[in-house]
């Protein structure tokens, strides 16, 4: 049996690792969007968990969302490569890429094996399988 990644952190410094549209860290290393009349989105770098079929448990998300819609997409696939308007395309380049919209990366997790959830910050992910794995957050006020 394959033991699910337990745990992964992405709390101050390490948000800025991810890809940032229309929010921005404040003084204190805390994302808010930069304009409360427009939506944005956060999307974390890619997990590798080394092995196929890698199993997950649970993403919880803090903050405060009060006056917005919160939206979670979390995908999980073996490959990372597939295919995009016919041509092969390398998932970690292209999610991580800060010119491609948030729209079109939410398009193609929602392509993959995926839960996605609304206003909800404590997600259960066990159906989910894969090496590698993404999570999408987006606040839309």
């Amino acid at each position: 049996m394959k033991k699910p990644l337990k745990y992964a952190n992405f709390y101050k410094c390490a948000l800025l690792r991810g890809c940032v549209h229309g929010m921005k860290a404040d003084e204190n290393l805390v994302l808010r969007l930069e304009d409360a009349s427009r939506p944005g989105a956060y999307l974390t770098p890619m997990f590798d968990t080394g092995e196929e079929d890698g199993t997950y448990n649970r993403l919880c998300i803090r903050g405060e969302f009060s006056g917005a819609k919160l939206e979670v997409i979390v995908a999980a696939a073996d490959e990372r490569n597939v295919i995009l308007d016919g041509e092969q395309v390398d998932l970690k380049e292209y999610l991580g890429d800060p010119q491609v919209s948030a729209d079109a990366k939410a398009e193609v997790l929602t392509a993959l094996p995926h839960i996605r959830m609304v206003n909800t910050q404590d997600i259960l992910l066990h159906e989910l399988q894969g090496r590698y794995a993404w999570a999408y957050v987006g606040m839309i006020p």
